[in-house]
C-alpha cells in the first residue's frame, strides 16, 4: 500500500539575500480579493493580521509595485498586479499539483516497503444493555 503524501508547492523569488515566496503570498492575495478585509484574510490563512500585512509591505518593497490598494471604511482591494499575481499563483498550483501526482504516488510506492505495514486503529463498541440489545435486534 502506497504511503499517501501531501504536496505543497512555492516558488521562491531571491532578491540578494532576501527571498519572497509567492505561492505564499498569492494565497494571501486570493484571500484578501475574497474577503476584502485583511483582518479576515489572514484569519482564513491562520496568520496575524500584523504578520499578513507585513508580508504585504514587504512584498511590494521587493517588487516595486502596489498589491492592494486600501480603501478607507472598506478594507482593501487588490490592485491590477495583485490580481494578476494571485490568479497566476492559482493557475502555478494547480499545474504543480496536477504534475507531481504521479511521482509522489510512486515516491509513496518506493516508501512503503521500508516503513513496514501501516497499523490501523481498530475501535469496537460494546453494550451490556439489554433493552439496547433487543431494540437493535428488532430494527
Amino acid at each position: 500500500m502506497p504511503i499517501p503524501l501531501e504536496l505543497s508547492s512555492s516558488a521562491l523569488l531571491r532578491f540578494g539575500d532576501e527571498s519572497l515566496d509567492l505561492v505564499e503570498l498569492a494565497r494571501l492575495l486570493q484571500a484578501i480579493g475574497e474577503a476584502p478585509r485583511v483582518g479576515s484574510a489572514a484569519r482564513a490563512l491562520g496568520v496575524s493580521y500584523r504578520g499578513a500585512w507585513g508580508k504585504l509591505v514587504r512584498a511590494e518593497r521587493l517588487l516595486g509595485v502596489a498589491l492592494v490598494d486600501r480603501v478607507k471604511g472598506h478594507g482593501s482591494r487588490l490592485t491590477d498586479a495583485g490580481e494578476a499575481l494571485a490568479a497566476a499563483g492559482r493557475r502555478f498550483e494547480r499545474d504543480a499539483v496536477r504534475r507531481l501526482e504521479a511521482p509522489a504516488s510512486a515516491f509513496g510506492e518506493a516508501l512503503a516497503p521500508l516503513l513496514g505495514p501501516r497499523e490501523t486503529a481498530l475501535r469496537v463498541a460494546a453494550s451490556h444493555d439489554l433493552l439496547l440489545q433487543a431494540v437493535l435486534a428488532d430494527g
